[in-house]
């Protein structure tokens, strides 16, 4: 499993966020895009974990 810390923004932000980012994308080559719901600041990515490990890389996060 792919696992990363993240930041969730509040829909009006992620809106607006999405708006400039549609007028970015015409300006730039290449590059993956996602979807408006999916807008989110990475913090860490952490990569592949064991499934059975993710109990504490959640209780670890709750404990920052």
């Amino acid at each position: 499993m792919r696992l990363f810390y993240a930041i969730e923004f509040e829909p009006a932000f992620r809106k607006m966020l999405w708006e400039q980012a549609t007028c970015l994308r015409c300006q730039v080559y290449g590059g993956r895009w996602t979807c408006a719901e999916h807008l989110h600041l990475t913090l860490v990515f952490l990569g592949e974990i064991p499934h059975e490990q993710l109990d504490s890389y959640c209780e670890a996060m709750r404990q920052a």
